[in-house]
């Protein structure tokens, strides 16, 4: 966090920054996911993200610092349905 918080600030002092022009956001959502559904999230941001390391410096392109953060808020919530509680016992 610190890293990104020091990039921004030289981003901030550098002359002409303009963060609407230079389409500056950042982005939250939170998201209910298995492990195996945040598996799949992170190999589709790869997917998406791998082939632009690969593009070179030229007329038109600014370099952009693009950091995903991702990390449990809570802890996953257990299925305590029961039969007995009217709710439907998990088929295994």
């Amino acid at each position: 966090m610190t890293a990104l918080l020091a990039e921004f600030d030289v981003y901030l002092d550098r002359e002409g920054s303009d963060p609407v022009a230079d389409q500056v956001g950042h982005r939250q959502h939170t998201l209910w996911l298995s492990p195996a559904e945040m598996t799949d999230l992170i190999g589709e941001l790869r997917a998406a993200i791998a082939p632009r390391p690969a593009n070179h410096p030229a007329p038109g392109r600014a370099q952009y610092l693009l950091g995903p953060i991702h990390f449990p808020v809570e802890a996953a919530v257990a299925d305590t349905r029961s039969p007995a509680s009217g709710g439907e016992q998990p088929s295994h």
